[in-house]
């Protein structure tokens, strides 16, 4: 028969490592800015749009990626962090200006959620295993090649604390050099838009509120 001295034993060491894992997220969220967003329900709309947009840099300090990888990395500057009380529809929007060199890049855009890759209303860990939406591009331009480069997603998220970025990654191709792709970001901006619905909402549409973080 388990002693009550060893169950409370397991339970403080299971309110450890959950206390562990809460603030290590708030650790890394306290970087950024929390943005608290009010009922929307007390407001005259329930909607309300969020922005966040590069620094604006010399041309030979652009955000650069020359290593393809299966881990998406954060494009620096655009991460906001949002606290509500209630389930909010994201509406995410991404433009920025892509500038592809001779040696050429094959590249892919995705959201990252709470450092997870955001895929079809659902998170996958961003540890090489998420192919993402697999929308990627590539290019092997003949002169320096710059063009606006656009990425937009849908997600139900619960009531929480929900930190937000735009990742990028490199792919490897049978058209490109080992070595010779090179993919500078600038200029980007990412827009949020909210949506706040009843409380008890778990679906809208075709989209289940997000419930596995």
């Amino acid at each position: 028969m388990i002693s009550s001295l060893s169950l409370d034993i397991k339970m403080r060491n299971c309110l450890l490592a959950l206390f562990y894992i809460w603030a290590t997220f708030i650790s890394a969220a306290e970087k950024q800015d929390v943005i608290v967003v009010p009922d929307l329900r007390q407001q005259q709309v329930t909607q309300a749009v969020y922005k966040k947009f590069q620094p604006r840099v010399p041309f030979d300090q652009e955000f650069q990626i020359t290593t393809p990888n299966t881990v998406f990395v954060k494009i620096p500057g655009l991460s906001l962090v949002l606290s509500h009380s209630y389930p909010m529809l994201y509406e995410l929007s991404f433009e920025g200006v892509c500038r592809v060199e001779t040696g050429g890049a094959a590249y892919q855009l995705d959201f990252l959620c709470n450092d997870h890759v955001l895929v079809d209303n659902k998170l996958e860990r961003n540890d090489g295993t998420s192919k993402g939406r697999e929308l990627w591009y590539w290019y092997k331009p003949m002169v320096l090649f710059r063009q606006a480069c656009t990425r937009t997603e849908t997600v139900f998220l619960p009531a929480g604390i929900h930190l937000i970025d735009v990742g990028i990654r490199l792919r490897e191709h049978s058209e490109l050099l080992p070595g010779m792709q090179r993919l500078n970001i600038a200029n980007g901006g990412l827009t949020v838009k909210l949506t706040q619905f009843n409380t008890n909402q778990v679906a809208i549409g075709g989209l289940e509120l997000l419930s596995e973080l």
